[in-house]
């Protein structure tokens, strides 16, 4: 009699962790070796029964918010400590601002002569971030932001326009110190995949949509102990260009990215025409 009333003291000290309707758990008991569990789920009524060695134990409880049970789900809203049912919950729609800060460095490819050296930009890719998510690992994201970026030139050439149509020349005889570049800044508006890898880890993939609002370019020199200094405005510039981009790292914190623009700031015949691929941090990932 008296080792019956022990184990009934214990099972129901047990019900207290291993059963619990809604909120947080507390603490977790194991139920060593139970012959069968039954859970009964009547209106706003849940009777758990424990089948083992000493008989039958029944837990009833009251469910008194069912906000975190899904419609229509099989899976009871209770921790049995034998039965796995832990998932990751759902983050919804949200709205994120000023994240994303990045800065790396910017090499032409598949560019005319004098794009070979590399560059570097900064910007913004989220001033503000609109998202939702697709299921408990994935999401989709469109954002809004800014970035600037500046592209030396060199290999021997410099600068030159003639009514908005930039072009490339050879350095002429007699200049030295000779430093170029060409520089823009673009609003920007990514549209982003992200995908969860394993705990805080996760990797992005996407397109990013540029308004490009202003491109010049600027050459300065030394000649005869004199120093010049030219800025090219008003080019024919695209307006809109398109890039690829991808990010891994850890969310919320940092992230590698490399990011590729298949399309010149330049419209064809009114300008330079080359590629460039972009390597780099990602703050606020």
């Amino acid at each position: 009699m008296i080792r019956k009333t022990i184990i009934t003291l214990l099972l129901a000290a047990m019900s207290t962790g291993i059963i619990k309707a809604s909120g947080e758990i507390d603490t977790v008991y194991v139920a060593n070796n139970p012959h069968s569990v039954t859970v009964i789920s009547k209106g706003n009524s849940r009777r758990v029964e424990i089948n083992g060695r000493e008989g039958i134990f029944r837990y009833e409880s009251s469910v008194t918010d069912t906000s975190n049970i899904a419609a229509g789900s099989d899976e009871p809203d209770i921790l049995m400590p034998f039965i796995k049912t832990a998932s990751k919950k759902k983050r919804g729609s949200y709205i994120d601002y000023f994240c994303d800060l990045y800065g790396g460095a910017v090499i032409g490819t598949d560019a005319e002569k004098g794009f070979k050296r590399a560059g570097w930009e900064i910007g913004m890719l989220n001033l503000v971030k609109g998202g939702i998510a697709l299921s408990s690992s994935t999401e989709l994201s469109v954002g809004a932001g800014w970035v600037y970026r500046r592209l030396p030139i060199g290999g021997g050439m410099m600068p030159d326009a003639d009514h908005g149509n930039l072009y490339l020349k050879p350095i002429a005889e007699g200049f030295h110190n000779v430093s170029s570049s060409i520089s823009s800044f673009s609003l920007q508006v990514p549209v982003l995949l992200y995908q969860n890898i394993y705990d805080n880890l996760g990797i992005e993939i996407g397109g990013v949509a540029n308004l490009n609002t202003y491109t010049t370019a600027k050459t300065s020199w030394h000649s005869d102990q004199n120093k010049h200094k030219t800025v090219f405005k008003g080019l024919h510039q695209r307006m809109l260009t398109v890039d690829a981009i991808a990010r891994i790292g850890l969310r919320g914190v940092i992230a590698l990215y490399v990011r590729y623009s298949p399309m010149s700031a330049f419209k064809p015949q009114h300008g330079p025409q080359y590629d460039s691929v972009s390597l780099g941090l990602s703050i606020g990932f």
